[in-house]
């Protein structure tokens, strides 16, 4: 994704649901919280804590700096 702006390339964490065909609740079921919470955190309301942040990377081999990417000040993403 590097290279991509953050609003075209949409949250990692929604693209692997889809990918598995899962609900949010389903998705939420696996890392013990709401589904709601999954929401805010894929439309980047909310970070996941850092306990959560490693139970999705633990369930989803998603890096974690994908979890709390930033854009730099030109829109673009900051993890590697």
């Amino acid at each position: 994704m590097a290279g991509k702006r953050l609003n075209e390339a949409g949250h990692p964490l929604d693209a692997w649901r889809r990918a598995r065909g899962m609900t949010l609740e389903e998705l939420a079921h696996e890392f013990g919280v709401t589904a709601s919470m999954v929401s805010q955190i894929i439309h980047r309301r909310k970070y996941p804590s850092r306990t959560l942040a490693c139970r999705i990377r633990e369930v989803t081999a998603i890096p974690i700096c994908r979890l709390y990417d930033l854009p730099d000040g030109n829109g673009e993403s900051r993890c590697g």
